[in-house]
């Protein structure tokens, strides 16, 4: 099991880390450094899904420890590098974002097309849009570090959006043991880096500038990675639907939308339907959820341009 033993950071602990301002003279490059972390993070193979439960302490109510957590949405990134999907799926009512990496660019996935992750503003202020971003960002360089433990580190800065992110890496292997934000909305929040025995990253624990318990982030234990089917390329497309806007936020309003109850006839318009009361068919309720569509079957759908108007 790779040790990560954690010092406070109010302790004074950050003299261990001894900060050089030179920068340290790699020959494998920020660029390499930055793709074997991500090796780390997410698998070795081109083609993986890794699914999280994300704990948050209670509004108001600061969590002393771990168990006062409570688990609000899990997240599954499907990756096949360099692009990634990032569906967010919240246990309870709230915003369930979708998220499409191509390269270094992020997308905001909505039913009628994408939107730069930038342009979010306060939205991105929600941990369901700016927790799955933790390990995107352009490297600036890397520093020299200290020993954490036993392991001799280095530093990597991440540049993402308004914010700068610092990794403390392994110097050997690139893992990441621990992380702070040191620029931007979230600055001086602190990260921590927990392993599995067998190897994989198994907890993330958030700290904020405050030094508080702020969230704990715990990875599915991964199956066998060899197995993992060929992902879709649809996936990954940000390419608005065929057919005019107006038209298709009028079809998709029927798939998972709010929707009103109307008057209307019954069979060959000889009755009128029972919309206020009446006996519920339960065994055709379960029916009729056992053909729920999948989000991906839904896109693939409106890029084959099956919302045209009626001609």
């Amino acid at each position: 099991m790779k040790s990560t033993p954690w010092k406070t950071w109010a302790s004074g602990a950050l003299g261990l880390f001894v900060f050089l301002v030179a920068p340290v003279q790699a020959a494998s490059g920020d660029e390499e450094v930055r793709a074997r972390m991500l090796q780390t993070v997410w698998s070795a193979l081109p083609e993986s899904q890794t699914v999280e439960t994300v704990l948050l302490a209670m509004p108001g109510k600061p969590a002393e420890k771990e168990s006062d957590l409570i688990a609000q949405f899990r997240v599954k990134y499907i990756r096949k590098a360099p692009n990634m999907r990032i569906e967010v799926m919240p246990f309870e009512e709230g915003p369930a974002p979708v998220f499409v990496q191509n390269e270094r660019d992020l997308w905001f996935l909505s039913r009628v097309g994408a939107t730069p992750y930038a342009t979010l503003a306060d939205k991105k202020n929600d941990p369901a849009f700016w927790l799955p971003t933790l390990f995107l960002g352009d490297p600036t360089g890397l520093l020299s570090g200290g020993n954490i433990g036993a392991s001799t580190t280095l530093i990597m800065e991440l540049v993402f959006q308004d914010e700068k992110k610092r990794f403390w890496l392994d110097q050997a292997e690139h893992w990441p043991i621990q992380a702070d934000v040191a620029s931007g909305p979230r600055r001086g929040f602190r990260f921590r880096f927990l392993y599995h025995k067998d190897g994989f990253l198994q907890k993330i624990i958030v700290y904020d500038a405050a030094g508080r318990l702020e969230a704990l982030v715990v990875r599915d234990q991964p199956h066998d990675l060899a197995r993992v089917s060929a992902v879709d390329d649809d996936l990954f497309s940000t390419t608005p639907a065929i057919g005019r806007l107006d038209f298709l936020k009028r079809g998709l309003s029927l798939i998972g939308g709010h929707r009103e109850v109307v008057p209307s006839t019954g069979v060959r318009g000889l009755d009128e339907a029972n919309v206020n009361g009446g006996p519920v068919d339960y065994p055709a309720i379960e029916r009729m959820e056992q053909n729920a569509v999948a989000p991906l079957d839904v896109e693939r759908f409106l890029r084959e341009g099956h919302l045209e108007k009626y001609r």
